[in-house]
């Protein structure tokens, strides 16, 4: 079994495809159990004539302070239960971090760091189940006022207290109540979730058009070659694209697939491929020689999707940026 001094740098970036089990150079009986899915403490240690394995939680559910903590106890260690909101953005954070989620920086920007951001308007230091509807209808009134789209930061809001309350009532989890939210306060906040319903379907004439109009000295190679491919593909993901590894292409039954390994779902996904994407893919693969198809410009680590990046002003005679791809995807596999 490998030893390691955990730290939280680690512990957010340890990733194992098998599970793998690693002991805590900094707290003697401390284990965390790696898995593909999620990363897991565990004290282990001899108490009196028996060797005892008892289960202390999932990170980061349970922070590695609170883990030493429990390993070094006799009895499993109470945590605090009026968690602060910030406490709780916190939480929610790091969840992301662990799972490598490109939403953090919106996260960050609704939530904590932005001019409207939550944290600022209920105040850092109130506790996660004080805060009502009320509060939450106040804080989006003046996202409104400054006529800003209240649609993503409520549903980050939403999709935060959601997680403290899966998180409190997870019944495989060891952990006492942290935050104490007995419901979601944005999930009985009145009003439209969405600007207006995602029902747009192009035409056959519509997607021919757009198929021959990637092209020009407004528009990238690689750029055109991934909007193609949303349509020849019939709707996959921009982020799914980007990540295509050389791997993922396979023959099955004499057909020719995509094999996705793990899809925003946490699914496994295979695809199969007409001779248009065949022959898209085939063109990117001899224009690359990296493992990854669409690699970012230093090194060979995969280009990130357009809709998580900041905002980027074309260079002078360079491709102009398309943005909100993600978007234009939905529409294109809505006529499958």
């Amino acid at each position: 079994m490998p030893t390691q001094a955990f730290t939280d740098r680690w512990l957010r970036h340890v990733r194992a495809d098998a599970r793998i089990e690693y002991t805590d150079a900094g707290c003697p009986g401390l284990r965390l159990r790696v898995g593909p899915r999620q990363k897991t403490f565990y004290v282990a240690r001899k108490e009196g004539s028996r060797f005892v394995r008892r289960r202390i939680g999932d990170y980061p559910v349970v922070s590695l302070q609170e883990a030493r903590a429990a390993a070094l106890a006799p009895q499993p260690v109470e945590v605090a239960r009026t968690a602060t909101f910030a406490n709780l953005v916190d939480f929610r954070l790091a969840q992301l971090e662990a799972r490598g989620s490109d939403e953090t920086r919106n996260y960050l920007t609704y939530l904590r760091r932005g001019a409207f951001a939550a944290e600022k308007h209920f105040g850092p230091d109130t506790p996660a189940a004080d805060i009502k509807p009320e509060h939450v209808v106040a804080w989006l009134r003046t996202i409104i006022q400054a006529g800003v789209n209240t649609r993503l930061p409520r549903a980050y809001l939403s999709a935060t207290f959601t997680a403290a309350r899966k998180a409190d009532l997870d019944p495989a989890s060891e952990h006492p109540i942290r935050f104490g939210v007995r419901e979601n306060p944005v999930a009985l906040v009145g009003g439209a979730t969405k600007v207006k319903p995602r029902d747009r379907v192009l035409s056959l004439d519509e997607v021919k058009v757009l198929w021959n109009e990637f092209k020009g000295r407004q528009i990238a190679v690689t750029t055109a070659v991934v909007l193609k491919a949303i349509i020849a593909t019939g709707g996959l993901r921009v982020s799914e694209i980007l990540w295509l590894r050389r791997e993922h292409f396979r023959e099955m039954d004499g057909e020719p697939w995509i094999v996705l390994p793990e899809t925003k779902n946490g699914r496994s996904h295979a695809i199969p491929l007409p001779k248009a994407a065949v022959a898209l893919f085939d063109t990117v693969r001899g224009m690359v020689d990296t493992d990854h198809l669409f690699p970012a410009r230093l090194g060979s680590a995969p280009t990130r999707p357009w809709h998580s990046r900041p905002s980027v002003k074309p260079s002078a005679g360079g491709p102009t940026p398309i943005r909100r791809c993600n978007r234009f995807n939905r529409a294109t596999c809505a006529g499958r």
